[in-house]
């Protein structure tokens, strides 16, 4: 389990093991969790949690843009299939569906990154953070793991927002 500001605990979901960030290069990250064996590809699937402090109205579009060209950077053939708004009321945000090619053990594995991104007030002062939830998986193994992402989401959803610092 890791905690964030306010003590928020987030747990991967069952079946899911978490690896410390900072062990895969990715100090920021508030959790990084894999599905092991839950692959057909050789593509093991990923989730992740990152929080964003301080947010603005612009944010979401930003942390949507920024998701596409670190990836453009490194792998093949990224698109945007979705991205639209979501929410209403106390909890908005932005989902985001992409499609890339990336390359294991020589054969090319077409992968699914589902990004979503919810922006709520934190109680204790009212400004605005981010959670910013992706997973990864190859196509045909998403069915697979979707579900747990959903209901994961879900969950960051009727959560308090974490203090903002």
């Amino acid at each position: 389990m890791t905690r964030l500001g306010a003590g928020v605990p987030l747990v991967a979901p069952l079946g899911w093991e978490m690896v410390p960030p900072a062990a895969v290069g990715a100090p920021g990250l508030a959790l990084l969790a894999i599905r092991e064996g839950a692959t057909t590809s050789g593509f093991t699937p990923t989730m992740s949690v990152a929080l964003h402090d301080d947010v603005d109205a612009e944010a979401v579009a930003r942390i949507g843009s920024e998701t596409v060209r670190r990836l453009d950077a490194r792998e093949q053939d990224v698109r945007i299939r979705r991205r639209e708004a979501i929410g209403s009321g106390r909890t908005e945000g932005l989902a985001q569906e992409l499609r890339l090619t990336t390359w294991i053990d020589g054969h090319p594995v077409e992968v699914v990154q589902l990004l979503v991104v919810l922006v709520l007030a934190a109680p204790e002062s009212g400004r605005l953070v981010a959670w910013g939830v992706t997973a990864s998986a190859a196509v045909q193994d998403l069915g697979e793991v979707l579900p747990d992402v959903e209901a994961f989401v879900a969950g960051l959803g009727s959560r308090p927002a974490p203090a903002a610092d």
